[in-house]
């Protein structure tokens, strides 16, 4: 029997998978969910908050029994920590904190966002309730100012295919990702990522086959914080205001494995330095 993995149990993540069934019944469906609680509704939570609605299980918008009643497999409490493309398979953690690998014909990743809890002080709700509201800023008017928003770096190289993809994967695997992510790309982006650059990172536990290299343009740049060039040169797009570092390092296709290690260590030497100047490392 055929597997469809979807990793992420809100709207997109059960969406996706009642329409699965619909469509090829004769497939496995399975779904990833890290809560306790697939399917529920964030915008109904000012109608618990305010009482209006008193149980917060009827925010959802489908409770688990009836998921499952169309034959949906969930795995709830459950993290998917790795994603291995090339075996067609996904590690994860269940909440005991035990590991165990599912194989997968097809993905789906269907995740969502995590809101960030700040220490403002309590409020008492009204209505009798009884509850205490405390503020999670967002990101529109009302929100954080953009210069404590999420921040950017763009890592660029030539064919986005060696050094950049490198870079941005130390980069996500050592970030608060609550603070920064990276992103990369190439002024003439390869078809692949180096199979010897994919070699590399795997002996450190990272993966990269299977990410597209993507075109560099004025467009990409100017969505980021801190653009990080390597090698790229004049080719690379100027943008008026963005911070820019250039890293001097080799391109390491069609090098032998020992010096494709020695740059995909210096990388992450670089990239441990950036986070630990800009106060974005993992607490």
């Amino acid at each position: 029997m055929k597997q469809l993995l979807i990793i992420g149990g809100s709207d997109a993540g059960i969406s996706a998978a009642l329409r699965a069934r619909e469509v090829d019944a004769s497939w496995r469906v399975c779904v990833v969910v890290a809560d306790r609680f697939p399917n529920y509704s964030i915008c109904g939570l000012p109608f618990f908050l305010s009482g209006e609605t008193p149980q917060w299980e009827s925010l959802a918008h489908r409770t688990r029994a009836e998921i499952e009643g169309h034959g949906i497999e969930l795995l709830l409490d459950t993290v998917a920590e790795r994603i291995e493309p090339a075996a067609h398979r996904v590690m994860m953690r269940d909440a005991s904190g035990a590991v165990r690998e599912l194989s997968y014909d097809r993905l789906v990743i269907g995740t969502g966002a995590v809101p960030k809890l700040y220490a403002a002080p309590e409020q008492p709700l009204g209505s009798g309730s009884g509850g205490r509201l405390r503020m999670v800023p967002g990101g529109g008017p009302g929100g954080r100012d953009r210069s404590e928003a999420m921040k950017t770096v763009l890592f660029a190289c030539i064919h986005n295919a060696g050094r950049s993809q490198m870079a941005a994967a130390w980069f996500n695997a050592l970030v608060d990702r609550e603070k920064a992510r990276a992103v990369s790309a190439g002024t003439e982006p390869a078809a692949r990522v180096h199979p010897e650059v994919v070699a590399a990172m795997r002996e450190v536990g990272l993966e990269v086959e299977g990410i597209a290299p993507q075109k560099l343009t004025d467009e990409l740049a100017g969505t980021a914080s801190l653009f990080v060039t390597m090698g790229c040169g004049e080719a690379c797009p100027v943008v008026p205001g963005l911070r820019r570092i250039d890293w001097p390092l080799e391109d390491p296709k069609g090098k032998p494995l020992a010096e494709i290690r020695a740059i995909r260590d210096d990388v992450k030497d670089r990239v441990t330095a950036l986070l630990a100047a800009e106060g974005w490392k993992q607490p």
